[in-house]
């Protein structure tokens, strides 16, 4: 009985084990004075009482008492609401008013009916989601504070608790007369609630996604007829897709410190039709403003402005920050040319994406600090990359810094690429996050280099290169593109941010609608074999410091998962980039090109040389002739070989100094499939 009791199960929640039954009722001990086998509640109706502190009720009573001990609790622990208002990023005055409470590692915010009695506590475990007391109707927050408001005074209708906490926070600081009211969810409005909004001015301030487009729709439906006057927010192209009030209260109004301007900027937003009827109606200028822009748009405004020998930089930069929208694990991108390349440019464009943190370099104290700053805030910057894109400008200036910090920035980052990272301070200081995050990186090809000396971070990137390291095509072309730019880069920066800021926001909203391209068995099929050619490629053979000859350990190659799943992700986002509903055979050229500069650019200078040189296993070519061809010594050749030798990417025959050479059966048996050589 007591298991299954719809009765119980409030009581169940907030911690009450039920240890017998007596006639009709269920008992244990009691939550207010602790007494053993004196709380009884009623198995048919609720009805609780206790046989010794004389406290009773229905289970709405006992709901608003365990939250008012839950609150008792919590305003004796000051601490512990400063860990909510780190969590939530939002000022510790901000929870006051609603009475949130605090028991067991959770805190509780009570959801009271229009009588001011509490109807559901929703309880909150930092890092996890909101959730109600099982057995309990959800209600509306802040719907009680409807009955003191005048007639046509206006209400801010929020999608979750902490919006609302954070909308009612900014209207309380600007002294506004104004209440906020929040919905558990965007597709969630009970008809019982439509009457409480009679007469009022609604502001529908719902989350920038979809599910908060649908939710306009349910709420223009049930209040359009009741309300005095009715608004939705409509959400410009500066704010991501996903974003909601508290992200841009936050930003605004707590970290830029501009309270005022957070409510214009909400309040500009406003206008009279739902987001999904934008543009039928009167407001024509506004459609305009955020006309959908096109592949075609975009390149061409770079264009106007730079000398690029193609699309492929700017593609792969726009598919690495629009990966960020997909699940699973992240894209790290290297964008690799030699200095004077445009990748600086291309990466530039992308200061205003919401989504994307710039930076030039990281420091390990940046990511991960042991201090506070003035406000008493942890200003360590992992945590604030969760679901964005962390873009560093030029990663060269990391390379060159010392060994020691060196090492202990690929760590963090290595950690950091699972979703979860930490560290402890010398001071007794331990920080811990969950943070999944995306990164694209400028670099130079001396990040080859670095790939040789941090395998394990190594595996964690991938590499897209935009200019040959010696052959610079078109370089007169560039040279003069940027000199034609002089005095003009202010104008041309502002441009083209301002359209890659909008293709970004076009995009990342087509992705969330969940219509992932099409993938063939063919080219599925060539995708694995091109994460598998990678995996190999990127073997290891330890060799002893000052004795080369002597191998430490047994070499190894990493299994191609990770990549395959790297490499499709890459593709998804490629397709999408492009407008493609497909992943085609252009699509599968960035993903041969992308896989090819993640591997060491001398092993696939020698592996595409065999390959078209010796198209049988039994042709045959020597290490002299290797060397002469490729252009690199033939002591680099003959180490390079050995270890691929030992890899089985090659075969040797024949005697020392006279060794002739050809591509393993495993290694062209990928490349066929692969067709990674196949481009003329």
């Amino acid at each position: 009985m007591r298991d299954n009791n719809i009765y119980l199960k409030p009581f169940q929640s907030h911690g009450i084990t039920f240890l017998g039954e007596s006639n009709s009722n269920s008992y244990g001990n009691c939550p207010f004075c602790e007494k053993e086998d004196k709380f009884y509640v009623n198995n048919y109706n609720g009805l609780w009482d206790c046989k010794y502190c004389g406290r009773k009720g229905n289970i709405l009573i006992f709901l608003t008492n365990m939250s008012e001990q839950y609150n008792l609790f919590l305003k004796r622990n000051k601490r512990i609401l400063e860990e909510l208002s780190d969590d939530r990023k939002l000022p510790v005055e901000a929870f006051e008013k609603w009475n949130i409470g605090y028991c067991d590692g959770r805190y509780s915010i009570p959801i009271k009916n229009i009588q001011g009695y509490v109807q559901d506590i929703r309880m909150y475990r930092l890092g996890k989601k909101i959730m109600s007391t099982s057995g309990c109707s959800v209600g509306l927050l802040g719907i009680h504070n409807l009955v003191s408001m005048k007639p046509t005074s206006s209400v801010y209708l929020c999608e979750g608790e902490w919006d609302a906490i954070a909308m009612q926070w900014l209207l309380d600081s600007q002294k506004r007369q104004e209440i906020v009211v929040a919905v558990p969810g965007a597709n969630i409005f009970k008809d019982q609630w439509i009457s409480v909004f009679t007469s009022h001015k609604i502001k529908v301030v719902y989350d920038n996604d979809s599910a908060g487009e649908s939710g306009e729709i349910i709420v223009n439906k049930k209040l359009k007829n009741v309300a005095s006057g009715i608004s939705f927010l409509h959400w410009t192209i500066e704010f991501p897709v996903k974003h909601d009030i508290r992200d841009l209260i936050t930003r605004v109004a707590v970290e830029n410190k501009k309270p005022k301007e957070a409510l214009r900027i909400i309040n500009a937003m406003l206008k009279s039709s739902p987001r999904s009827s934008f543009g039928k109606d009167e407001i024509n200028n506004e459609k305009i403003s955020i006309q959908k822009i096109t592949f075609k748009d975009l390149m061409e405004n770079f264009y106007k402005w730079l000398y690029l020998n193609n699309d492929m930089g700017v593609v792969v930069a726009m598919a690495t920050v629009l990966s960020n929208e997909f699940e699973g694990d992240p894209l790290w991108m290297f964008l690799v040319s030699p200095p004077g390349g445009c990748k600086t440019e291309i990466l530039n464009t992308f200061s205003k994406c919401p989504t994307v943190y710039s930076t030039s370099s990281v420091t390990p104290h940046s990511l991960i600090s042991g201090a506070h700053d003035i406000n008493g805030k942890d200003p360590s910057l992992i945590p604030e990359l969760n679901n964005k894109t962390l873009l560093i400008k030029d990663f060269s200036t990391i390379l060159s810094k010392r060994d020691v910090e060196k090492d202990e920035i690929f760590s963090i980052l290595r950690d950091a690429y699972d979703g979860t990272c930490g560290k402890i301070f010398g001071n007794g200081k331990k920080r811990n996050y969950i943070s999944h995050f995306t990164i694209i990186a400028g670099v130079t090809p001396v990040i080859y280099e670095m790939a040789i000396q941090h395998q394990s971070l190594g595996e964690r990137f991938m590499k897209f290169s935009i200019g040959d390291n010696l052959n610079h095509f078109s370089e007169e072309n560039i040279i003069a593109k940027a000199i034609q730019n002089l005095n003009k880069e202010t104008n041309m920066r502002e441009e083209l941010s301002s359209v890659v800021a909008r293709y970004v926001h076009h995009i990342g909203s087509e992705i969330s609608k969940g219509n992932m391209p099409d993938t063939t068995k063919k080219v599925r099929s060539k995708l694995i074999a091109l994460s598998q050619w990678g995996a190999r490629m990127r073997g290891i053979v330890n060799r002893e410091k000052y004795r080369s000859d002597i191998i430490l350990s047994k070499p190894s190659a990493e299994v191609g998962s990770r990549l395959g799943k790297n490499i499709t992700k890459f593709a998804n986002s490629i397709a999408f980039t492009l407008g493609k509903k497909e992943i085609d055979s252009e699509v599968y050229t960035y993903c041969k090109k992308c896989m090819i500069d993640t591997v060491s650019q001398r092993n696939e200078d020698i592996i595409k040389f065999l390959f078209r040189t010796c198209p049988t296993e039994d042709d045959t070519i020597s290490t002299k002739e290797i060397a002469i061809k490729t252009r690199y010594t033939r002591s680099t050749i003959s180490r390079l070989l050995a270890d691929m030798n030992i890899l089985n990417i090659v075969l040797r025959s024949g005697k020392s100094n006279s060794y002739e050479w050809t591509l393993s059966k495993y290694i062209r048996n990928l490349i066929e499939r692969a067709e990674l050589y196949n481009d003329k």
